[in-house]
């Protein structure tokens, strides 16, 4: 798994496990969810070609760090 500069994958999902574990009222994806977005993240790999997009026009929302790609 990429790491780059959108940070490690791995390590947020263990983050949020401490964070889950610290305190129970704080989000966390649940197997459920996580199996559905493995079924979708399969389809769309079976379905689509995957093209790379260049990192200049990859642009993060400071307020949420949400990362926006060209249309």
């Amino acid at each position: 798994m990429e790491s780059g500069d959108f940070g490690n994958p791995i390590a947020q999902m263990f983050n949020d496990i401490a964070d889950k574990l610290n305190d129970p009222s704080k989000f966390c994806c649940s197997l459920e969810i996580a199996k559905e977005h493995t079924k979708i993240i399969e389809k769309l790999h079976r379905d689509f070609s995957i093209i790379p997009v260049p990192p200049e026009q990859v642009k993060r929302n400071p307020e949420n760090g949400q990362l926006i790609f060209p249309a």
